[in-house]
């Protein structure tokens, strides 16, 4: 079912938890034990959005119960690390043209501007979705 081990950490509760690329999908998973505990979907862009980029982050989540323990931050570095550069998603509902918007909860910004204040998220992010936008 899983492929590509991106790495390890102890989460914040101290669980042994595994960051992978799924071998069928573009998704990062977090995993603990034998669970997926979390997940970043990665999808190819609109071909028309303007970035020239190969993949957008198209949903994130992580479980409730392993929410607030730097699984959501590891997955973030993960995906730099593994794709380099994606489009992130937007921060408010938009103009589509007809087609659905991929756009952040208020969980989501919270995380993308922890990733941007802590450099996770480096800086040529902003030419894909300015900082600002999040703040």
């Amino acid at each position: 079912m899983f492929c590509d081990l991106i790495f390890t950490f102890p989460d914040r509760e101290n669980r042994a938890i595994a960051i992978v690329k799924e071998n069928h999908s573009n998704d990062l998973i977090a995993i603990h034990g034998q669970e997926e505990v979390g997940r970043f979907q990665f999808a190819p862009p609109p071909p028309d959005d303007g970035y020239g980029l190969d993949f957008e982050l198209a949903d994130m989540g992580v479980n409730q119960e392993y929410q607030r323990a730097g699984i959501a931050t590891k997955l973030m570095q993960a995906a730099v690390q593994y794709y380099h550069d994606f489009k992130l998603p937007a921060r408010h509902h938009g103009p589509t043209d007809g087609r659905p918007e991929n756009y952040l909860t208020p969980e989501g910004i919270d995380l993308v501007n922890h990733c941007f204040e802590n450099d996770i998220l480096p800086d040529r992010f902003e030419d894909y979705m300015p900082r600002t936008g999040y703040i």
